[in-house]
C-alpha cells in the first residue's frame, strides 16, 4: 500500500455510528440487542454490548480499510487461542455466517463485527508496569 494512502488512513475519525445506529446493526444482523455503551479507540467506533447472552464488543471500522486486513486480525487471533492457550475474544459470526460485514451506516462505508468481550484493563491506563508485566508481555511478543 502506497505510503501517502496510509497517511490519509491513520488520520480517519471513528465513523460516525450513533449508539441507535449500533443497536439497529446488532439486531439486524447479529439477532443482539441489550444495553451499549460506547467505549474509545483511536479509529473505531466501539460499542460494548451487555445481553442476555454475555458480552460483546460491535467493531465499526472505516470502509477505507481491506476487509483482508481484518480478516487477518481474526486469523491472529484464532491462532493465538489454538497455539498459545491465551484467552483471546472470539469472533462472533453474523446470522449469515460471515464473521466480518461491508454494510453503508447513514450513506458511509462501514466494516463490523462483533468480538467476545473479556474483562480486564487497558494497559493504556496504567501508570506502572511491573518487571513482571513487563517480561511477561516481551515473553508473549516473542
Amino acid at each position: 500500500m502506497p505510503l501517502a494512502a496510509l497517511i490519509r488512513r491513520s488520520s480517519l475519525p471513528c465513523p460516525e455510528v450513533s449508539a441507535e445506529q449500533a443497536g439497529h446493526l446488532l439486531a439486524r444482523h447479529y439477532g443482539l440487542s441489550g444495553t451499549l455503551k460506547e467505549l474509545g479507540s483511536q479509529q473505531d467506533r466501539n460499542y460494548l454490548l451487555d445481553c442476555d447472552t454475555g458480552r460483546y464488543v460491535l467493531k465499526i471500522c472505516h470502509g477505507d480499510y481491506l476487509p483482508l486486513e481484518l480478516q487477518a486480525q481474526h486469523a491472529a487471533l484464532a491462532h493465538l487461542a489454538a497455539a498459545s492457550g491465551i484467552r483471546v475474544p472470539h469472533v462472533i459470526p453474523a446470522r449469515d455466517g460471515n464473521e466480518l460485514l461491508s454494510v453503508e451506516v447513514g450513506g458511509q462505508a462501514v466494516h463490523v463485527r462483533v468480538l467476545e468481550f473479556i474483562d480486564g484493563q487497558s494497559l493504556g491506563h496504567v501508570s506502572h508496569l511491573s518487571s513482571d508485566v513487563v517480561v511477561g508481555l516481551g515473553e508473549l511478543c516473542a
